[in-house]
C-alpha cells in the first residue's frame, strides 16, 4: 500500500457526490464505499423468542470488486428492544455500524506492531 502512514481522515461523502468527483484529489489517498444492504431483527429458535440485530453491508475500496461484511447482534426479547423508545436497538445499530467501521479500518490499514 505504498509509503507508512501514521495519520489517517476519514470524510463521510453522501453517495450522490462520489459520481462528481467533489473530494479533491490531492487530499483523497482512497476512497471506501459502504452501502448498507439489509437490517433485520431475525430470530432462529421459535421455542424460545430471542430477536438479534442481523446487519449486512458492502463495502468497496478503491474500485475493487469489494466485499460483504455482517454482524449480528445478541439475542434479546422483543419487550426488551422496544422498551425506552427503542433505545437497545438504536444502542446495537450504533455499536454494529462502529464494530464493523473498526474491521474495515483494521483490515485496510493494518497497524505494523514493532
Amino acid at each position: 500500500m505504498g509509503g507508512e502512514r501514521t495519520d489517517h481522515e476519514f470524510v463521510l461523502v453522501p453517495f450522490e457526490e462520489i459520481a462528481d468527483a467533489s473530494l479533491p484529489a490531492s487530499r483523497t489517498d482512497a476512497t471506501l464505499t459502504i452501502r448498507v444492504q439489509s437490517v433485520g431483527l431475525i430470530t432462529t429458535d421459535h421455542d424460545d423468542p430471542r430477536i438479534s440485530l442481523e446487519l449486512h453491508l458492502w463495502t468497496n475500496l478503491n474500485g475493487t470488486d469489494g466485499r460483504p461484511w455482517k454482524y449480528i447482534g445478541e439475542p434479546r426479547k422483543l419487550d426488551e428492544w422496544t422498551a425506552n423508545n427503542a433505545r437497545l436497538f438504536r444502542h446495537d445499530l450504533d455499536y454494529a455500524v462502529e464494530t464493523i467501521a473498526n474491521q474495515i479500518i483494521g483490515e485496510s490499514y493494518p497497524r505494523n506492531e514493532s
